[in-house]
């Protein structure tokens, strides 16, 4: 007589870091490969790179960098739990000599029942620090409250729904509901935006050494403004600051990342990190 035992559910597990990487389009066509880039074997462990004394050309440089990732299991309360890190570190990053950091840090952290339909996804831990924009420093102010508040795709997504997420931007930062709700707003923390199977929101809570551009009449005089966590400079391009991709399962936050538009143009990230999991049944 033999007993049939409960199958073991295994896990896939999925992380990646990266310090920078670019598509450059003028004034050539170019391609900076991410750099420290690392990934995580689905069966878990751990994986780091790093990089030092990185110079393209001159005109974008950072003295080091290093990432993480990691897959673990551990029991809690009698059931599996499944653990997963992603985590970069980059310091004294120049881009265009516009944009300057001394640190900035990216951390997505996820912890996933056996029995659990999804991650729960953290983001603490994240943060820049030292920023400059066009010669002024700024101190962008992060705030996990959200995230935390709303730990995974599904929660998130009821509380767009239901509106429970644009009231709370609506509270935090004196906004009016109806422009919550629209897809731009010149001022505060830009409402997340939707697509199928996917939410774009921001860490970022206020950058008040922009605000002073704010609610100009005419942006061509500004050299710099900011709509949302958005700051765009004449000349350079827009920068994304706090930047958070969210779906099911997953979370990839880039800390910075850039379009930009003038003589140098192109599409980059600097400091990005996401992280998920899923289990993938018995053998």
């Amino acid at each position: 007589m033999s007993l049939d035992k409960p199958e073991r559910v295994h896990f896939s597990y999925n992380a990646h870091a990266g310090a920078f990487g670019a598509r450059l389009t003028q004034p050539t066509c170019d391609t900076i490969p991410s750099q420290a880039s690392v990934m995580l074997a689905p069966s878990g462990g751990e994986g780091f790179a790093s990089v030092r004394n990185f110079n393209y050309k001159g005109i974008i440089t950072f003295d080091e960098a290093h990432t993480y990732v990691s897959g673990s299991e551990e029991v809690m309360n009698g059931k599996r739990v499944f653990n997963t890190l992603a985590t970069v570190t980059v310091r004294n990053l120049n881009v265009g000599n516009v944009v300057t950091a001394d640190l900035i840090t990216a951390r997505v952290a996820s912890r996933h029942d056996e029995d659990g339909e999804e991650n729960f996804i953290t983001l603490e831990g994240s943060f820049i620090r030292g920023l400059t924009i066009a010669s002024v420093p700024v101190t962008p102010r992060f705030d996990t409250t959200l995230f935390a508040r709303f730990p995974t795709y599904e929660m998130f997504n009821k509380g767009l729904a239901e509106g429970q997420t644009f009231e709370d931007y609506a509270r935090r930062f004196a906004w009016n509901l109806d422009d919550c709700r629209s897809k731009e707003s010149r001022s505060g923390l830009a409402p997340p935006q939707k697509r199928p199977g996917v939410i774009r929101a921001s860490l970022l809570s206020d950058l008040p050494e922009i605000d002073s551009y704010r609610g100009r009449d005419d942006i061509n005089v500004s050299p710099v403004t900011r709509d949302g966590y958005v700051v765009s400079v004449r000349e350079f391009g827009k920068i994304y600051i706090g930047e958070v991709i969210v779906k099911k399962s997953e979370r990839r936050l880039n800390l910075l990342r850039f379009d930009l538009g003038c003589t140098l143009c192109g599409d980059a990230s600097g400091g990005f990190a996401d992280g998920n999991g899923t289990p993938i049944g018995p053998p």
